[in-house]
């Protein structure tokens, strides 16, 4: 529920256990043991296109706007990433981590957005540098593949392109993930309505609506009669292949 990122775990005494992130549902579903465990989490068949934020949802900056106005953009929009464009193209993405390393190394604040990756590229063996490579996926990249990434290099977002030269579409956060797992999993049917309307298109959705609608009235003039309504029952049938 809501944009929690991390949970603090306790014991049954209240103990301090430890810290469980997002990230962590990422390098979980990179460990499991079998490939069986992995089908029955879904992430093979579901692509990072299906589970990211459109490219309308994280906040921008420009690489001359400087690094203290990119980095309180975090404050402003609630989101853990910003997008880094101009009118010539995306140039990568300002993380939380960016903030930390900026503040570690003392980097001053007045600089610009477009410094910050040169003043990297002179830290030996910087962990930011090597990431931004390993950040691009593709929206038809199965989510097994990303959480991989994610898992391997602790990358907690991805850009999202539509193809190798193609543009780009959204962005894959560990949370994205984790709250793909739950929707794939979901015991309720229809708890995510934007889910299944992304995995069988609107018009599936709206024959799923009108379904549920014709299987009340008929269960409803049906019942008085003590008899089954055969396309209620149909409906129920086609609902639960959709399913």
């Amino acid at each position: 529920h809501g944009k929690c990122h991390h949970l603090v775990v306790k014991d049954s005494r209240g103990a301090l256990l430890g810290v469980f992130s997002a990230l962590d549902v990422a390098r979980a579903l990179d460990s499991l043991p079998t490939e069986l465990d992995v089908v029955r989490t879904g992430v093979r068949n579901t692509t990072a296109g299906m589970v990211m934020k459109s490219i309308a949802s994280p906040p921008r900056c420009k690489p001359t706007d400087t690094l203290r106005y990119a980095l309180a953009i975090f404050g402003v929009s609630g989101q853990n990433a910003v997008i880094v464009e101009d009118d010539e193209k995306v140039y990568g993405l300002l993380t939380p981590r960016c903030a930390i390393e900026a503040l570690r190394r003392a980097y001053p604040p007045g600089s610009t957005v477009a410094e910050w990756p040169r003043e990297r590229k002179r830290a030996q063996g910087d962990p930011c540098e090597v990431q931004e490579g390993l950040r691009k996926v593709l929206s038809t990249t199965p989510l097994s593949e990303a959480e991989h990434i994610m898992a391997e290099h602790a990358l907690h977002h991805l850009l999202v392109y539509d193809g190798p030269q193609g543009q780009l579409v959204g962005v894959l956060s560990s949370l994205d993930i984790a709250r793909g797992i739950v929707s794939i999993n979901c015991q309720s049917p229809f708890v995510s309505l934007g889910w299944l309307q992304q995995i069988v298109g609107p018009a599936a959705l709206a024959q799923v609506n009108e379904d549920e609608a014709n299987d009340k009235v008929g269960l409803k003039r049906c019942s008085n009669l003590g008899v089954d309504d055969p396309k209620a029952s149909e409906s129920a049938r086609r609902r639960q292949r959709t399913e």
